[in-house]
């Protein structure tokens, strides 16, 4: 839906933007974007009993996995969303014992920041299977799969302090709930759609419950978080407009 939204172009003139998301109230002005890419090996197959005939597609993503660890030791830590997060999280291929695979896959998440952005990770992926293939006998491509970008809201900026002053006093009214705070997370949210075009768009998140309550089971919205989410934001929007 955000992304049928985007390409519609409601993005296009927006001055700021609230997602409403679990946020307990706090007010969330950054979070890392989410970049899931895959790494593809085609070798020769052979029986295992002569494998020096054939190339097997598991060992440069081997190669790859262990390049990975240091492929992004020198990004610097964004101010606001700490270090860059990269993980490679599957690795398939094989069929059979005894036969050198001709095919294999990796596939990796990372966590972009502000500082070193989708497109700087894409290119250091690159980078990386490009030096690879040139050392070895190697066959690796990279497919990008998602790419979500980060976003960011400077915390001292005007519409930052609007929604927290906002979410502070309707919370207020609500006993029980903890004091709104401002704070960052590390997920990706609708927010990166809206700002493919909108690098710079003013952004926070701001709802009901508790994020770790998500994708749960039993998700679920307390009625008094609810409650105090929409009076926060109708005493944003009027003050956001002043």
């Amino acid at each position: 839906c955000a992304n049928r939204l985007e390409e519609a172009g409601v993005a296009k003139d927006l001055n700021a933007l609230v997602v409403g998301e679990p946020t307990s109230g706090n007010v969330i002005y950054a979070h890392s974007g989410s970049y899931n890419y895959r790494i593809v090996s085609t070798g020769r197959a052979v029986h295992s009993s002569e494998p020096e005939r054939g190339q097997n597609a598991l060992e440069p993503l081997v190669d790859f996995a262990l390049a990975e660890r240091d492929l992004f030791f020198d990004v610097p830590d964004d101010p606001c969303l700490g270090p860059l997060k990269h993980s490679v999280t599957i690795i398939q291929g094989g069929e059979q014992v005894n036969t050198i695979p001709d095919y294999a896959e990796l596939r990796g998440n990372i966590r972009p920041t502000m500082r070193f952005d989708n497109d700087h990770v894409t290119a250091r992926l690159q980078a990386a299977v490009d030096r690879l293939n040139q050392e070895g006998a190697t066959h690796l491509t990279l497919e990008v799969l998602h790419s979500w970008r980060p976003v960011a809201s400077h915390p001292d900026g005007d519409f930052v302090k609007r929604a927290l002053q906002a979410s502070q006093e309707a919370f207020a009214k609500y006993p029980g709930h903890a004091t709104p705070e401002l704070g960052v997370i590390h997920g990706a949210t609708d927010a990166s759609v809206f700002v493919k075009h909108h690098h710079d768009l003013p952004v926070i998140l701001l709802g009901a419950d508790d994020w770790n309550i998500s994708h749960q089971v039993n998700e679920y919205t307390t009625l008094s978080s609810f409650e105090a989410t929409i009076e926060a934001y109708k005493r944003l929007i009027p003050a956001f407009f002043e």
